[in-house]
């Protein structure tokens, strides 16, 4: 009996060497002889096919997942699904990109933020972009103390002279990085890399709502606030809303009268005293 066991034991462990060996020899032809996909429109690889699909959809707007319910399409299974519970569930807001449910309007709007990438708060001192004017508020407070450098030219100042020095470029217009295409100049070196995809002709971002293709996932966001609804740009003077900067800077021409009223931590300027005192208290709250 014990050698029948140990004979049993010798036969499954010789057995399990064998299939590890031969996975190990799989895997290595497997590595050597990797198929490799090409997608035909931008030219980027995959070396696997389902993920080589998926990329494709992104260019052809093909949507082969369709909601049993309200027919709404998909690109990926995985979004069918986390759109399905908007139907099973009772939360009645679901977002419009990502189908995540809420159960009011209020945390939905907030969500659509994390799209679009909207982020209209800006610090005024390390220029630092924020979604909403709370987490500006909390950021302020790391920039508490003396503001050694002034700009000679608008008076504003600055905890630190590399903020100085990429503020006065505004002033002075120096624009020290060149597109090797066109030649076209520009201030800083990560708005020609954002240039230089213009030449490239390649538009990988995609719109899962009209199909409208993008350069970059920045201008893609902005562009689905169309879809949502969403007017994330604020004119502080009236408290119009608008959904891109661009109309909210021509509507500011607008504001051009006699501006009295200074904002003694930014020196942004307001035409009215009750217009300052909200600024301050939206933007600079418990900061002094």
């Amino acid at each position: 009996m014990e050698e029948q066991l140990n004979n049993l034991f010798t036969t499954v462990d010789c057995e399990f060497k064998k299939t590890e060996l031969e996975l190990q020899i799989s895997k290595c032809s497997t590595d050597i002889n990797k198929e490799r996909f090409v997608c035909p429109h931008c030219g980027r690889e995959f070396t696997q096919s389902n993920k080589y699909k998926k990329h494709i959809y992104l260019h052809t707007g093909l949507k082969p997942y369709t909601c049993e319910v309200c027919r709404k399409t998909f690109t990926e299974i995985w979004n069918l699904k986390r759109h399905s519970k908007c139907h099973m569930t009772n939360n009645t807001f679901c977002c419009p990109i990502c189908q995540k449910p809420f159960h009011d309007s209020g945390n939905m709007k907030r969500h659509l933020k994390i799209h679009n990438g909207t982020k209209p708060y800006s610090c005024v001192e390390c220029e630092k972009k924020f979604s909403e004017a709370g987490n500006l508020k909390k950021h302020m407070l790391t920039h508490v103390g003396t503001k050694q450098h002034d700009c000679l030219l608008c008076g504003r100042q600055f905890l630190e002279l590399g903020n100085l020095k990429r503020h006065m470029k505004t002033h002075t217009g120096v624009k020290d990085f060149a597109c090797s295409v066109c030649s076209k100049r520009f201030n800083e070196a990560g708005n020609l890399k954002r240039h230089s995809k213009i030449h490239l002709g390649v538009k990988p971002f995609v719109c899962n709502v009209c199909d409208k293709p993008f350069l970059e996932m920045s201008n893609l966001k902005r562009h689905m606030a169309i879809h949502t609804g969403q007017k994330p740009f604020t004119c502080y003077e009236c408290q119009k809303e608008f959904v891109a900067a661009s109309n909210l800077k021509r509507h500011m021409r607008v504001h051009d009268a006699n501006k009295r009223f200074s904002c003694e931590f930014c020196n942004k300027q307001f035409s009215e005293i009750s217009n300052l005192k909200r600024h301050k208290q939206k933007l600079h709250n418990n900061v002094e």
